[in-house]
């Protein structure tokens, strides 16, 4: 009779743990890269989601009147004037140097159908504190109605100074971005205020720009102008995603137009 041949118990038991040890390192890494995947996929989410709120935030303070950015005091909120259209006018207007009585009216060059949704006229700016004022002089003031070749004032009204190239700004209210509770918001049609920007919700519209934000130590920088450089303003965000997260840093230069 021939004798069957087959496995021994000793080498059964062999195959069985070298089949599981090569499974472990097979699955480990298996599981490895698609962990890899997911960490890559949520960084390239965050990189994009980070990317556009910045873009939307620069793309809207380099059309900001010059010097109406200011920035609260924990730097959660930036805020600013921006320019619905820009002008010259044709007289100089009453300043704080001339003798010219408070003025009403100022006459300008054709706007040919500009700045219909213009609500201040802004002129020859310094600071922030001489637009966000209810004292006058100021370099702001409100208007009431708008005409081809001329602007009417809501008030009798005197500037801090007349601009070197006779240039004024028409501008809307202000807008404000800021980070709070996790969140970036951007807030419009609040009205305008005189008071020193704070942190909270000013009312009127919001828009959730992006969730999962905080500050990077200080959310918005802000470097003044002067009359040899613009100003700049500074961001620094950290956005997340689980146990992602993502530092983006971002600066913007809006120029010291006289």
């Amino acid at each position: 009779m021939q004798r069957e041949q087959g496995f021994t118990l000793v080498e059964m038991i062999m195959v069985v743990v070298i089949l599981a040890i090569v499974a472990s390192i097979g699955s480990n890494f298996v599981l490895s890269a698609l962990e890899s995947y997911r960490i890559a996929q949520t960084r390239n989410q965050l990189v994009q989601r980070g990317r556009l709120s910045l873009e939307q935030m620069a793309r809207e303070l380099r059309m900001a009147v010059p010097n109406s950015v200011r920035v609260s005091p924990g730097g959660q909120c930036v805020e600013f004037l921006p320019v619905v259209a820009a002008t010259h006018y044709q007289n100089a207007v009453a300043d704080q140097n001339n003798n010219k009585a408070e003025q009403t009216q100022i006459a300008i060059g054709n706007l040919a159908g500009q700045g219909g949704s213009a609500q201040h006229v802004v002129i020859a700016p310094f600071s922030p504190a001489e637009i966000f004022t209810a004292a006058k002089p100021a370099a702001r003031v409100s208007i009431t109605s708008l005409g081809p070749a001329s602007i009417t004032l809501a008030a009798p009204h005197r500037f801090f100074r007349n601009s070197v190239n006779k240039r004024l700004f028409l501008t809307s209210d202000p807008v404000r971005f800021c980070v709070s509770g996790g969140n970036l918001v951007r807030y419009s049609d609040y009205g305008f205020s005189t008071t020193a920007l704070g942190g909270g919700n000013p009312g009127g519209k919001s828009a959730l720009m992006a969730h999962d934000v905080a500050a990077n130590n200080i959310a918005f920088e802000l470097s003044p102008a002067s009359q040899e450089r613009s100003m700049v303003v500074r961001m620094h965000l950290r956005f997340s995603a689980g146990t992602a997260s993502l530092d983006l840093n971002h600066q913007v230069l809006i120029r010291n137009v006289p």
